[in-house]
């Protein structure tokens, strides 16, 4: 099961480093709006797609 990793500079006046995980998922950076988008399709035939998380592309670094 593919797991992805985003890198995320915290927000705080620290400017933190944080690594967040999605276990059997997927991401893809919308054409238009940069935005990085984690989902997972889950359903009897993997149909259905929930979205997991949302990152504007000032938030995050990297993802793998």
């Amino acid at each position: 099961m593919p797991t992805i990793h985003v890198v995320l500079r915290q927000t705080d006046i620290d400017g933190k480093i944080i690594t967040k995980r999605y276990q059997n998922a997927t991401a893809h950076v919308h054409p238009t709006t940069n935005m990085l988008l984690v989902s997972r399709r889950h359903g009897p035939s993997g149909e259905e797609e929930e979205i997991l998380a949302e990152f504007s592309p000032d938030l995050y670094l990297y993802w793998e």
